[in-house]
């Protein structure tokens, strides 16, 4: 008795499947007849269509970075190989041959005490004889040159490293998209400029600033924290304010991560606002 009502309820369970996926299809009968989801329909298919155009493209890449290390690891071991026969060589090298020289050991060094020789008459002591002082430098000279030195250096901002090819071809596709090596390094200098023209505002006395360039440097003042102390940074406002030839659509950001992919940049988020830290090399 309880094996009949079992497979009851999984014969009922069956046929309450079945009318629910009727009732769907018969709601969706209708949804080709609607403009916007057919529009959306073929938005899907695009999608999948460049999802699988990207999925062979980082298999044909896997397959060439597989394919350089083969290459690397042959050239290593030969490496290797050619490096112990030179050292043999190096070592066993017969004295006979024309131009040998044997290794002259260096000579040591005596050092001798010194002889004692009288000293004249009336010739103070040799303990008191002392150099003659450095000229006096004045204050004033010296806290002016201090302030020119301290002026020229704040006007200096650290440049951003351009990305080399080989670092560029083995960015993933997915990051750089349809970026050229050209795109990015333009959007390198476009970066030096923004930066050159935030520390020169920064760097000059508040008295000689506009208006507008004092609104600047207050906003410049305000986006730092303690994540930026000491370091040379700019931020999407600095971006869309000063910025020229690069802004933030798709390509703009592509380029600001690359750069952080790469080493260049390191990002800060906080406070609402994204920082971009330059990362100077030791």
């Amino acid at each position: 008795m309880e094996e009949t009502k079992g497979d009851l309820r999984l014969v009922e369970e069956y046929f309450a499947s079945k009318v629910e996926r009727i009732k769907q299809l018969i709601a969706l009968r209708g949804a080709t007849d609607s403009a916007e989801c057919r529009d959306e329909l073929r938005q899907i298919a695009d999608e999948l269509a460049e999802n699988h155009q990207i999925l062979d493209e980082l298999e044909a890449q896997n397959a060439r970075r597989k394919e350089s290390v083969k290459k690397l690891a042959a050239l290593v071991e030969m490496t290797n190989d050619f490096e112990t026969q030179l050292s043999h060589m190096n070592t066993h090298l017969p004295t006979h041959l024309p131009g040998f020289q044997q290794p002259v050991k260096p000579k040591q060094k005596v050092y001798t005490t010194p002889s004692k020789q009288p000293i004249p008459v009336g010739s103070p002591p040799r303990h008191h004889q002392t150099n003659p002082p450095p000229p006096r430098v004045e204050a004033k000279e010296a806290v002016v040159e201090l302030k020119r030195k301290t002026s020229k250096k704040s006007l200096t901002t650290p440049k951003i490293p351009y990305l080399t090819i080989i670092e560029f071809d083995l960015i993933l596709i997915y990051i750089k998209k349809r970026m050229t090596y050209e795109q990015v390094n333009t959007g390198v200098d476009e970066l030096h400029r923004i930066l050159e023209e935030k520390y020169k505002i920064m760097s000059m006395p508040r008295s000689k600033l506009g208006t507008q360039a004092m609104k600047r440097f207050e906003a410049f003042r305000n986006a730092e924290n303690d994540d930026t102390a000491g370091q040379h940074f700019f931020t999407d406002d600095d971006i869309r304010q000063l910025g020229q030839k690069l802004e933030l659509d798709s390509n703009g950001k592509s380029i600001l991560t690359m750069l952080r992919h790469c080493g260049r940049l390191k990002e800060s988020r906080r406070g609402g606002i994204n920082r971009y830290i330059i990362i100077v090399s030791a």
